[in-house]
Protein backbone atom coordinates (compact mmCIF):
# COMPACT_ATOMS: atom_id res chain seq x y z
CA UNK A 1 0.00 0.00 0.00
CA UNK A 2 1.31 3.74 -0.70
CA UNK A 3 2.55 6.02 1.48
CA UNK A 4 0.99 8.57 0.08
CA UNK A 5 -2.40 8.70 -2.65
CA UNK A 6 -1.89 9.29 -6.04
CA UNK A 7 -4.94 10.61 -8.20
CA UNK A 8 -4.79 11.13 -12.34
CA UNK A 9 -6.99 14.07 -12.40
CA UNK A 10 -6.92 14.02 -15.99
CA UNK A 11 -9.42 11.19 -15.89
CA UNK A 12 -12.75 12.33 -15.80
CA UNK A 13 -13.99 9.39 -13.88
CA UNK A 14 -11.29 9.35 -10.93
CA UNK A 15 -11.92 13.01 -10.99
CA UNK A 16 -15.34 13.18 -11.00
CA UNK A 17 -15.02 9.95 -7.62
CA UNK A 18 -12.24 12.34 -5.82
CA UNK A 19 -15.01 15.19 -6.02
CA UNK A 20 -17.13 13.26 -4.47
CA UNK A 21 -15.44 11.99 -1.97
CA UNK A 22 -14.65 15.67 -0.94
CA UNK A 23 -18.09 16.72 -0.74
CA UNK A 24 -18.77 13.86 1.56
CA UNK A 25 -16.13 15.01 3.75
CA UNK A 26 -14.01 11.86 2.70
CA UNK A 27 -11.24 13.46 1.44
CA UNK A 28 -10.08 15.20 3.92
CA UNK A 29 -6.24 14.27 5.03
CA UNK A 30 -5.55 12.52 8.68
CA UNK A 31 -3.42 14.97 10.23
CA UNK A 32 -5.92 17.94 9.28
CA UNK A 33 -7.72 18.58 12.82
CA UNK A 34 -4.22 18.61 14.62
CA UNK A 35 -2.76 20.92 12.51
CA UNK A 36 -5.62 22.94 12.12
CA UNK A 37 -5.41 23.12 16.11
CA UNK A 38 -2.16 24.00 17.05
CA UNK A 39 -2.24 26.89 13.88
CA UNK A 40 -5.28 27.65 15.68
CA UNK A 41 -3.42 28.19 19.14
CA UNK A 42 -0.10 29.77 17.53
CA UNK A 43 -2.11 32.48 16.36
CA UNK A 44 -3.62 33.64 19.78
CA UNK A 45 0.32 34.13 21.03
CA UNK A 46 1.72 35.34 17.60
CA UNK A 47 -1.39 37.53 16.20
CA UNK A 48 -3.29 38.01 18.99
CA UNK A 49 -6.49 35.98 17.54
CA UNK A 50 -9.63 35.15 19.33
CA UNK A 51 -8.73 32.92 22.22
CA UNK A 52 -12.39 31.95 23.11
CA UNK A 53 -11.42 28.19 22.80
CA UNK A 54 -9.67 29.03 26.08
CA UNK A 55 -11.32 31.05 27.97
CA UNK A 56 -15.25 30.15 27.51
CA UNK A 57 -15.62 27.26 29.84
CA UNK A 58 -16.80 28.02 33.19
CA UNK A 59 -14.77 28.22 36.09
CA UNK A 60 -15.77 26.17 39.27
CA UNK A 61 -18.75 28.42 40.87
CA UNK A 62 -18.21 30.85 38.57
CA UNK A 63 -21.73 33.28 37.53
CA UNK A 64 -22.45 33.48 33.96
CA UNK A 65 -22.39 37.08 34.53
CA UNK A 66 -18.18 36.71 35.57
CA UNK A 67 -17.45 34.57 32.41
CA UNK A 68 -18.95 37.07 29.86
CA UNK A 69 -17.50 40.17 31.87
CA UNK A 70 -14.00 37.72 30.68
CA UNK A 71 -14.53 37.22 27.24
CA UNK A 72 -15.80 40.17 26.59
CA UNK A 73 -12.57 42.32 27.88
CA UNK A 74 -9.80 39.96 26.83
CA UNK A 75 -6.52 41.38 25.71
CA UNK A 76 -3.72 39.46 23.98
CA UNK A 77 -1.45 39.72 26.70
CA UNK A 78 0.77 37.62 24.96
CA UNK A 79 1.11 39.07 21.28
CA UNK A 80 3.99 41.21 22.45
CA UNK A 81 5.80 38.75 23.53
CA UNK A 82 5.20 36.35 20.64
CA UNK A 83 6.10 39.16 18.29
CA UNK A 84 9.81 39.85 20.57
CA UNK A 85 10.51 36.34 19.15
CA UNK A 86 9.70 37.16 15.58
CA UNK A 87 11.77 39.98 15.66
CA UNK A 88 14.74 38.12 17.35
CA UNK A 89 14.36 35.42 14.46
CA UNK A 90 14.14 38.40 12.10
CA UNK A 91 17.87 39.39 12.66
CA UNK A 92 18.99 36.46 10.67
CA UNK A 93 18.85 38.36 8.18
CA UNK A 94 21.67 40.92 9.51
CA UNK A 95 24.02 38.14 10.15
CA UNK A 96 27.35 39.27 7.97
CA UNK A 97 28.36 36.08 7.20
CA UNK A 98 25.44 35.00 4.98
CA UNK A 99 25.51 35.54 0.97
CA UNK A 100 22.72 34.87 -1.57
CA UNK A 101 25.08 34.43 -5.23
CA UNK A 102 23.28 34.30 -8.29
CA UNK A 103 25.06 32.95 -11.12
CA UNK A 104 25.65 35.00 -14.88
CA UNK A 105 22.66 33.63 -17.05
CA UNK A 106 23.41 33.17 -20.71
CA UNK A 107 21.08 33.62 -23.54
CA UNK A 108 18.55 35.98 -20.85
CA UNK A 109 18.45 39.38 -20.81
CA UNK A 110 19.90 41.26 -17.46
CA UNK A 111 16.73 42.90 -16.48
CA UNK A 112 14.87 39.42 -16.90
CA UNK A 113 17.27 37.30 -15.08
CA UNK A 114 17.00 35.36 -12.05
CA UNK A 115 18.48 37.63 -10.11
CA UNK A 116 16.80 40.94 -10.92
CA UNK A 117 13.26 39.07 -10.77
CA UNK A 118 13.88 38.01 -7.16
CA UNK A 119 16.15 40.89 -5.74
CA UNK A 120 14.56 43.85 -7.11
CA UNK A 121 11.45 43.19 -9.41
CA UNK A 122 9.69 40.59 -6.88
CA UNK A 123 5.93 41.04 -6.99
CA UNK A 124 4.62 43.36 -3.49
CA UNK A 125 7.94 42.97 -1.76
CA UNK A 126 10.28 43.92 -3.88
CA UNK A 127 12.98 41.12 -3.63
CA UNK A 128 11.95 37.32 -2.30
CA UNK A 129 13.96 37.74 0.43
CA UNK A 130 12.04 40.43 1.95
CA UNK A 131 8.67 37.76 1.61
CA UNK A 132 10.59 35.35 3.10
CA UNK A 133 11.65 37.34 6.24
CA UNK A 134 8.11 39.58 6.52
CA UNK A 135 5.89 37.16 5.50
CA UNK A 136 6.94 33.18 5.74
CA UNK A 137 8.75 33.30 9.08
CA UNK A 138 5.97 34.45 11.06
CA UNK A 139 3.53 32.10 9.03
CA UNK A 140 6.36 29.49 9.41
CA UNK A 141 6.08 29.64 13.29
CA UNK A 142 2.16 30.09 13.13
CA UNK A 143 1.28 27.54 11.32
CA UNK A 144 3.99 24.93 10.31
CA UNK A 145 1.86 22.79 8.35
CA UNK A 146 1.47 25.73 5.89
CA UNK A 147 1.45 24.87 2.06
CA UNK A 148 3.40 27.48 -0.40
CA UNK A 149 2.03 27.05 -3.70
CA UNK A 150 4.10 28.83 -6.74
CA UNK A 151 2.67 30.09 -9.29
CA UNK A 152 2.39 33.29 -12.32
CA UNK A 153 0.19 35.75 -11.16
CA UNK A 154 -1.12 35.37 -14.63
CA UNK A 155 -0.13 34.08 -18.00
CA UNK A 156 0.83 36.77 -20.54
CA UNK A 157 -1.02 37.23 -24.05
CA UNK A 158 1.82 36.80 -25.75
CA UNK A 159 5.24 34.01 -25.70
CA UNK A 160 7.73 36.56 -25.58
CA UNK A 161 7.07 37.93 -22.09
CA UNK A 162 8.43 35.92 -19.03
CA UNK A 163 6.20 34.71 -16.46
CA UNK A 164 6.23 36.38 -12.86
CA UNK A 165 5.53 33.52 -10.13
CA UNK A 166 4.80 34.43 -6.74
CA UNK A 167 4.69 32.10 -3.88
CA UNK A 168 1.03 31.93 -2.28
CA UNK A 169 0.54 30.64 0.69
CA UNK A 170 -2.35 28.85 1.87
CA UNK A 171 -3.00 27.73 5.64
CA UNK A 172 -3.15 24.66 7.08
CA UNK A 173 -7.11 25.27 7.62
CA UNK A 174 -7.25 25.28 3.76
CA UNK A 175 -4.81 22.21 2.89
CA UNK A 176 -7.86 20.42 3.24
CA UNK A 177 -5.58 17.03 1.06
CA UNK A 178 -2.25 16.12 0.39
CA UNK A 179 -0.95 13.14 -2.12
CA UNK A 180 2.36 12.18 -3.99
CA UNK A 181 1.18 14.49 -7.04
CA UNK A 182 -1.44 16.90 -5.92
CA UNK A 183 -2.60 19.22 -3.16
CA UNK A 184 -5.90 20.14 -2.38
CA UNK A 185 -6.79 23.84 -1.31
CA UNK A 186 -10.08 25.19 0.03
CA UNK A 187 -10.30 28.40 -1.33
CA UNK A 188 -11.60 31.52 1.00
CA UNK A 189 -13.30 32.79 -2.47
CA UNK A 190 -17.03 31.06 -2.48
CA UNK A 191 -19.04 30.74 -5.31
CA UNK A 192 -22.42 32.25 -4.99
CA UNK A 193 -25.26 30.45 -6.61
CA UNK A 194 -29.09 31.28 -5.60
CA UNK A 195 -27.38 32.95 -2.53
CA UNK A 196 -26.32 29.98 -1.42
CA UNK A 197 -22.33 29.84 -1.04
CA UNK A 198 -20.73 27.11 -2.53
CA UNK A 199 -17.23 25.94 -2.79
CA UNK A 200 -13.94 26.65 -4.60
CA UNK A 201 -10.97 23.94 -4.46
CA UNK A 202 -7.59 24.53 -5.95
CA UNK A 203 -6.12 21.60 -7.16
CA UNK A 204 -1.97 21.61 -7.90
CA UNK A 205 -0.67 18.71 -9.43
CA UNK A 206 2.66 17.68 -11.28
CA UNK A 207 1.18 18.91 -14.42
CA UNK A 208 -1.65 21.21 -14.23
CA UNK A 209 -3.11 23.78 -11.80
CA UNK A 210 -6.91 23.89 -12.37
CA UNK A 211 -10.14 24.84 -9.94
CA UNK A 212 -13.38 23.08 -9.42
CA UNK A 213 -16.38 25.51 -8.62
CA UNK A 214 -19.34 24.09 -7.40
CA UNK A 215 -22.20 25.15 -9.56
CA UNK A 216 -25.48 23.79 -8.05
CA UNK A 217 -26.92 24.07 -4.58
CA UNK A 218 -29.36 20.88 -5.22
CA UNK A 219 -26.43 18.95 -6.52
CA UNK A 220 -23.01 20.03 -4.61
CA UNK A 221 -21.22 17.01 -6.81
CA UNK A 222 -22.12 19.21 -9.93
CA UNK A 223 -18.46 21.37 -10.65
CA UNK A 224 -17.14 22.91 -13.07
CA UNK A 225 -13.10 23.20 -13.96
CA UNK A 226 -11.30 25.61 -14.59
CA UNK A 227 -7.67 25.08 -16.09
CA UNK A 228 -5.62 27.60 -14.77
CA UNK A 229 -1.73 26.52 -15.83
CA UNK A 230 -0.18 23.19 -17.84
CA UNK A 231 2.84 22.66 -17.35
CA UNK A 232 5.70 19.75 -17.26
CA UNK A 233 7.92 19.88 -14.78
CA UNK A 234 7.98 16.39 -13.24
CA UNK A 235 7.18 17.49 -9.76
CA UNK A 236 4.26 19.75 -7.68
CA UNK A 237 5.20 23.52 -7.36
CA UNK A 238 4.41 23.75 -3.57
CA UNK A 239 5.85 22.70 -0.98
CA UNK A 240 4.94 22.65 3.13
CA UNK A 241 6.83 25.39 5.14
CA UNK A 242 8.32 23.06 7.54
CA UNK A 243 8.61 22.27 11.43
CA UNK A 244 9.72 19.73 13.64
CA UNK A 245 8.47 16.41 12.42
CA UNK A 246 5.74 15.36 14.18
CA UNK A 247 5.86 11.46 14.90
CA UNK A 248 4.31 8.55 13.15
CA UNK A 249 2.27 10.86 10.68
CA UNK A 250 1.41 9.99 6.83
CA UNK A 251 1.39 12.24 5.44
CA UNK A 252 3.83 14.39 7.03
CA UNK A 253 3.18 16.56 9.87
CA UNK A 254 5.32 19.20 11.59
CA UNK A 255 5.15 21.14 14.62
CA UNK A 256 6.12 24.53 15.01
CA UNK A 257 9.26 25.24 15.82
CA UNK A 258 8.23 27.01 19.03
CA UNK A 259 5.37 25.03 19.84
CA UNK A 260 6.80 24.60 23.05
CA UNK A 261 5.47 28.19 24.40
CA UNK A 262 1.72 26.55 24.08
CA UNK A 263 1.55 24.77 27.41
CA UNK A 264 2.74 28.03 29.44
CA UNK A 265 1.27 30.40 27.09
CA UNK A 266 -1.99 28.99 26.78
CA UNK A 267 -2.29 28.53 30.44
CA UNK A 268 -1.36 32.44 31.29
CA UNK A 269 -3.80 33.60 28.86
CA UNK A 270 -6.49 31.67 30.89
CA UNK A 271 -4.95 32.93 34.26
CA UNK A 272 -4.55 36.27 33.39
CA UNK A 273 -8.67 36.03 32.26
CA UNK A 274 -9.23 34.80 35.75
CA UNK A 275 -7.39 37.84 37.11
CA UNK A 276 -9.72 40.61 34.99
CA UNK A 277 -12.12 38.64 36.70
CA UNK A 278 -10.41 38.62 40.27
CA UNK A 279 -9.74 42.84 39.78
CA UNK A 280 -13.41 42.87 39.00
CA UNK A 281 -14.55 41.68 42.18
CA UNK A 282 -12.25 43.01 44.07
CA UNK A 283 -12.72 46.76 43.05
CA UNK A 284 -16.48 46.44 42.97
CA UNK A 285 -16.83 45.75 46.35
CA UNK A 286 -19.70 43.86 48.50
CA UNK A 287 -22.26 46.14 50.53
CA UNK A 288 -23.49 45.43 53.87
CA UNK A 289 -26.34 47.26 54.87
CA UNK A 290 -28.28 47.32 58.14
CA UNK A 291 -31.89 46.70 57.88
CA UNK A 292 -34.44 48.44 60.07
CA UNK A 293 -38.52 47.56 60.30
CA UNK A 294 -40.46 48.85 58.19
CA UNK A 295 -41.90 52.36 58.52
CA UNK A 296 -44.98 51.81 56.34
CA UNK A 297 -47.53 51.04 58.15
CA UNK A 298 -47.52 47.46 57.58
CA UNK A 299 -48.47 44.39 60.17
CA UNK A 300 -48.31 41.09 60.09
CA UNK A 301 -50.83 38.70 58.45
CA UNK A 302 -51.18 35.80 61.14
CA UNK A 303 -52.28 33.22 57.78
CA UNK A 304 -49.53 34.19 55.26
CA UNK A 305 -46.74 35.13 57.80
CA UNK A 306 -46.63 38.32 55.08
CA UNK A 307 -46.72 42.25 55.91
CA UNK A 308 -49.56 43.33 54.61
CA UNK A 309 -51.27 47.49 54.68
CA UNK A 310 -54.71 47.72 54.77
CA UNK A 311 -56.33 49.75 52.03
CA UNK A 312 -60.07 51.85 51.30
CA UNK A 313 -62.88 49.35 51.73
CA UNK A 314 -61.21 46.82 54.28
CA UNK A 315 -58.79 45.58 51.41
CA UNK A 316 -55.47 44.08 52.38
CA UNK A 317 -52.75 44.06 50.05
CA UNK A 318 -48.59 43.37 50.56
CA UNK A 319 -46.60 46.17 51.83
CA UNK A 320 -45.01 47.86 48.82
CA UNK A 321 -42.48 49.59 51.31
CA UNK A 322 -40.56 45.95 52.73
CA UNK A 323 -42.43 43.77 49.96
CA UNK A 324 -44.30 41.91 52.70
CA UNK A 325 -40.48 41.12 54.88
CA UNK A 326 -41.14 43.84 57.66
CA UNK A 327 -37.37 45.59 56.90
CA UNK A 328 -36.02 48.09 55.08
CA UNK A 329 -32.76 49.25 54.67
CA UNK A 330 -33.28 52.79 54.72
CA UNK A 331 -31.50 54.01 51.24
CA UNK A 332 -33.10 56.95 49.81
CA UNK A 333 -33.69 57.60 46.42
CA UNK A 334 -29.99 59.35 46.45
CA UNK A 335 -28.93 56.40 47.40
CA UNK A 336 -27.90 57.66 50.94
CA UNK A 337 -28.86 54.72 53.68
CA UNK A 338 -30.32 56.35 56.81
CA UNK A 339 -30.74 54.51 59.48
CA UNK A 340 -32.18 55.35 63.04
CA UNK A 341 -30.56 55.77 65.96
CA UNK A 342 -33.76 53.64 67.94
CA UNK A 343 -32.87 51.20 66.01
CA UNK A 344 -29.60 49.87 67.54
CA UNK A 345 -28.35 47.80 70.84
CA UNK A 346 -27.36 50.50 72.64
CA UNK A 347 -25.78 53.69 71.08
CA UNK A 348 -24.83 52.13 67.95
CA UNK A 349 -21.98 53.89 67.52
CA UNK A 350 -19.64 51.59 66.57
CA UNK A 351 -21.67 50.50 63.10
CA UNK A 352 -23.05 53.26 60.97
CA UNK A 353 -25.65 51.43 59.17
CA UNK A 354 -23.00 50.84 55.92
CA UNK A 355 -20.04 48.36 55.74
CA UNK A 356 -17.88 46.45 53.24
CA UNK A 357 -16.91 43.20 52.78
CA UNK A 358 -12.63 43.10 52.63
CA UNK A 359 -11.43 40.31 50.37
CA UNK A 360 -8.02 38.95 50.65
CA UNK A 361 -5.49 40.07 47.81
CA UNK A 362 -3.18 37.45 48.44
CA UNK A 363 -4.77 35.13 45.72
CA UNK A 364 -4.52 38.28 42.86
CA UNK A 365 -0.84 38.98 44.03
CA UNK A 366 0.06 35.22 43.55
CA UNK A 367 -2.05 35.11 39.85
CA UNK A 368 -0.03 38.17 39.04
CA UNK A 369 3.16 35.67 39.66
CA UNK A 370 2.05 33.50 38.44
CA UNK A 371 1.03 34.19 35.04
CA UNK A 372 4.59 36.10 34.69
CA UNK A 373 5.95 32.79 35.84
CA UNK A 374 4.15 31.08 32.73
CA UNK A 375 5.39 33.12 30.15
CA UNK A 376 8.99 32.83 31.47
CA UNK A 377 8.42 29.30 31.31
CA UNK A 378 7.47 29.52 27.73
CA UNK A 379 10.79 31.90 26.51
CA UNK A 380 12.80 29.00 28.90
CA UNK A 381 11.50 25.76 26.31
CA UNK A 382 12.44 26.81 23.55
CA UNK A 383 15.57 28.30 24.75
CA UNK A 384 14.85 31.90 24.45
CA UNK A 385 15.35 33.14 28.15
CA UNK A 386 17.45 35.96 26.31
CA UNK A 387 14.42 38.06 25.23
CA UNK A 388 12.91 37.02 28.50
CA UNK A 389 12.46 40.57 30.36
CA UNK A 390 10.50 39.03 33.38
CA UNK A 391 12.65 39.01 36.22
CA UNK A 392 15.74 39.60 34.40
CA UNK A 393 19.02 41.09 36.24
CA UNK A 394 17.09 40.42 39.92
CA UNK A 395 19.35 41.39 42.60
CA UNK A 396 21.68 42.63 40.08
CA UNK A 397 22.65 39.16 38.94
CA UNK A 398 22.81 38.87 34.92
CA UNK A 399 20.52 35.70 34.24
CA UNK A 400 22.73 32.36 32.83
CA UNK A 401 22.01 31.69 28.99
CA UNK A 402 22.92 29.14 27.18
CA UNK A 403 24.61 30.12 24.13
CA UNK A 404 24.68 26.86 22.40
CA UNK A 405 21.46 25.91 22.96
CA UNK A 406 20.03 29.16 21.41
CA UNK A 407 22.72 29.36 18.81
CA UNK A 408 21.36 25.81 17.76
CA UNK A 409 17.78 26.53 18.06
CA UNK A 410 18.14 29.79 15.87
CA UNK A 411 20.05 27.68 13.66
CA UNK A 412 17.29 25.50 13.15
CA UNK A 413 15.24 27.31 12.49
CA UNK A 414 17.63 29.46 10.29
CA UNK A 415 18.61 26.61 7.70
CA UNK A 416 14.85 25.37 7.02
CA UNK A 417 14.26 29.61 5.96
CA UNK A 418 17.04 28.89 3.55
CA UNK A 419 16.93 25.41 2.55
CA UNK A 420 13.51 25.15 2.63
CA UNK A 421 11.63 28.09 2.00
CA UNK A 422 14.04 30.32 0.28
CA UNK A 423 15.41 27.23 -1.98
CA UNK A 424 12.20 25.65 -3.27
CA UNK A 425 10.90 29.52 -4.10
CA UNK A 426 14.38 29.88 -5.92
CA UNK A 427 13.45 26.64 -7.52
CA UNK A 428 9.84 26.61 -9.10
CA UNK A 429 10.16 30.16 -10.11
CA UNK A 430 13.25 29.41 -11.95
CA UNK A 431 10.91 26.71 -13.26
CA UNK A 432 7.96 28.80 -14.22
CA UNK A 433 10.14 31.61 -15.39
CA UNK A 434 12.61 29.48 -17.76
CA UNK A 435 11.75 25.99 -17.73
CA UNK A 436 15.03 24.36 -16.26
CA UNK A 437 16.92 24.78 -12.81
CA UNK A 438 20.58 23.98 -12.90
CA UNK A 439 23.88 25.28 -11.59
CA UNK A 440 23.98 28.15 -14.35
CA UNK A 441 20.77 29.46 -12.94
CA UNK A 442 19.99 28.62 -9.56
CA UNK A 443 22.02 31.43 -6.45
CA UNK A 444 24.12 29.22 -4.50
CA UNK A 445 23.08 30.13 -0.75
CA UNK A 446 25.69 30.32 2.24
CA UNK A 447 23.86 30.47 5.09
CA UNK A 448 24.72 32.33 8.23
CA UNK A 449 26.40 30.11 10.88
CA UNK A 450 26.34 32.73 13.81
CA UNK A 451 23.81 34.68 15.66
CA UNK A 452 24.00 37.80 17.48
CA UNK A 453 20.26 37.52 19.15
CA UNK A 454 21.38 39.63 22.53
CA UNK A 455 20.86 42.90 22.66
CA UNK A 456 23.62 45.39 23.64
CA UNK A 457 22.87 45.79 27.13
CA UNK A 458 22.09 41.95 27.55
CA UNK A 459 25.36 41.33 25.95
CA UNK A 460 27.09 44.79 28.23
CA UNK A 461 25.54 43.24 31.61
CA UNK A 462 26.55 39.30 30.48
CA UNK A 463 30.57 40.73 29.42
CA UNK A 464 30.51 42.41 33.23
CA UNK A 465 29.56 38.91 34.75
CA UNK A 466 31.93 36.75 32.54
CA UNK A 467 34.58 39.58 33.10
CA UNK A 468 33.75 39.23 37.35
CA UNK A 469 34.36 35.36 36.91
CA UNK A 470 37.94 35.50 35.56
CA UNK A 471 36.64 33.99 32.19
CA UNK A 472 37.64 35.46 28.42
CA UNK A 473 35.37 37.51 26.90
CA UNK A 474 36.03 38.42 23.43
CA UNK A 475 33.67 36.63 21.70
CA UNK A 476 30.88 38.42 23.27
CA UNK A 477 32.72 41.63 23.24
CA UNK A 478 32.95 40.44 19.39
CA UNK A 479 29.13 39.92 19.35
CA UNK A 480 28.58 43.36 21.20
CA UNK A 481 30.90 45.10 17.83
CA UNK A 482 28.42 43.48 15.22
CA UNK A 483 25.33 44.71 17.56
CA UNK A 484 26.66 48.24 17.99
CA UNK A 485 27.59 48.42 14.22
CA UNK A 486 25.15 46.17 12.39
CA UNK A 487 25.55 47.94 8.85
CA UNK A 488 28.87 49.29 9.18
CA UNK A 489 31.33 46.40 8.16
CA UNK A 490 34.12 49.16 7.85
CA UNK A 491 33.61 50.20 11.84
CA UNK A 492 33.29 45.77 12.76
CA UNK A 493 36.20 45.42 11.08
CA UNK A 494 38.27 48.42 12.75
CA UNK A 495 36.69 47.44 16.15
CA UNK A 496 37.27 43.55 16.29
CA UNK A 497 41.16 44.32 15.17
CA UNK A 498 41.62 46.86 17.89
CA UNK A 499 40.05 43.86 20.24
CA UNK A 500 42.01 40.69 18.05
CA UNK A 501 45.26 42.74 18.48
CA UNK A 502 45.62 44.26 21.93
CA UNK A 503 48.25 41.53 23.88
CA UNK A 504 46.43 42.85 26.58
CA UNK A 505 42.47 43.09 25.69
CA UNK A 506 40.11 43.29 29.01
CA UNK A 507 42.71 44.92 30.91
CA UNK A 508 42.23 47.75 33.06
CA UNK A 509 45.62 50.46 32.98
CA UNK A 510 46.34 49.38 36.29
CA UNK A 511 46.38 45.77 35.18
CA UNK A 512 48.65 46.26 32.58
CA UNK A 513 51.35 47.59 34.69
CA UNK A 514 51.14 44.94 36.94
CA UNK A 515 51.23 42.62 34.58
CA UNK A 516 54.26 44.36 32.68
CA UNK A 517 56.19 45.07 36.46
CA UNK A 518 55.83 41.06 36.74
CA UNK A 519 57.23 40.09 33.39
CA UNK A 520 54.00 38.55 31.92
CA UNK A 521 54.32 40.97 29.05
CA UNK A 522 57.45 42.30 26.73
CA UNK A 523 58.02 45.85 26.54
CA UNK A 524 56.18 46.19 22.96
CA UNK A 525 53.04 44.34 23.95
CA UNK A 526 52.74 46.19 26.33
CA UNK A 527 53.32 49.57 24.24
CA UNK A 528 50.98 48.30 21.81
CA UNK A 529 48.06 47.61 24.60
CA UNK A 530 48.46 51.07 25.27
CA UNK A 531 48.22 52.53 22.11
CA UNK A 532 46.62 49.98 20.32
CA UNK A 533 43.70 52.51 18.82
CA UNK A 534 46.53 54.92 17.48
CA UNK A 535 48.65 52.31 16.22
CA UNK A 536 46.05 51.09 14.36
CA UNK A 537 44.98 54.22 12.80
CA UNK A 538 48.83 55.16 11.90
CA UNK A 539 49.01 51.64 10.11
CA UNK A 540 45.80 52.69 8.36
CA UNK A 541 47.39 55.94 6.93
CA UNK A 542 50.12 54.31 5.18
CA UNK A 543 48.04 50.95 3.81
CA UNK A 544 44.59 51.27 3.81
CA UNK A 545 44.01 47.89 3.34
CA UNK A 546 45.90 46.86 6.74
CA UNK A 547 42.54 45.47 8.15
CA UNK A 548 42.65 42.93 5.69
CA UNK A 549 46.26 41.99 5.62
CA UNK A 550 46.69 38.45 7.66
CA UNK A 551 47.77 38.39 11.19
CA UNK A 552 51.07 37.87 11.26
CA UNK A 553 51.77 40.88 8.97
CA UNK A 554 49.41 43.39 11.13
CA UNK A 555 51.50 42.28 14.33
CA UNK A 556 54.74 42.53 12.60
CA UNK A 557 53.64 46.83 11.59
CA UNK A 558 52.30 47.35 15.22
CA UNK A 559 54.95 45.74 16.80
CA UNK A 560 57.49 47.73 14.55
CA UNK A 561 55.80 51.12 15.98
CA UNK A 562 56.34 50.05 19.40
CA UNK A 563 59.74 49.14 19.00
CA UNK A 564 60.00 52.85 17.53
CA UNK A 565 58.61 54.44 20.92
CA UNK A 566 61.58 52.79 22.97
CA UNK A 567 64.21 54.97 24.23
CA UNK A 568 67.62 53.17 24.29
CA UNK A 569 68.97 53.58 27.75
CA UNK A 570 72.45 55.25 27.81
CA UNK A 571 74.82 54.45 30.62
CA UNK A 572 76.13 57.28 32.75
CA UNK A 573 79.47 56.36 32.35
CA UNK A 574 78.90 57.54 28.55
CA UNK A 575 77.27 60.45 29.79
CA UNK A 576 80.53 61.69 31.82
CA UNK A 577 82.91 60.35 29.18
CA UNK A 578 84.03 57.42 31.32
Amino acid sequence: MPLLNKVNFKEDSELLNYISNLVNGNAIHSNYYDNVDQAKQMSVHLKGDDPTHLLKDYRPNEPSEIRDYRLSIYEPITKSQGKRIVNVLAKIQQSSNYTIKFPEQNNVPEDENLQSYTTENYPFFGSLEKWAFNIALQQDLVDANSLVVVMPLQIPDDSVTYLKPYTFVYRSDQVIDSGFNYHTILLDEKNLVQETELNIWLFVTDSQIFKAVQIDPKNLGKVEIEVLYEFDFGEVPAYFMKGDYREETIPFAYDSFISGILAYWNKAVRMDSDLDAQYNQHLYLERVEMEVECDGGCKLDSETNNRVIRLVNDKEVTCKRCNGSGWINGRSPLGVTTVRKDAFDGDGAEFPGVAYIDKPIDIVQLTENKVKELISQGFSSINMDIIDNVGANQSGVAKTIDRSELQSFIMKISDNLFDNILANAYKFTSLWRYTVVDDATLPVINKPTNFNAMNEAMLVEEIKTISEAGLDTTQYEMDLIDRRYPNDIGKQLYNKNVLSLDPLAGKTNEEKVDIKLSGGVTQEQFIISSNIRGFILDALEKDEDFLLKDREEKQRVLNDLAKAQIIPITPISDINGG
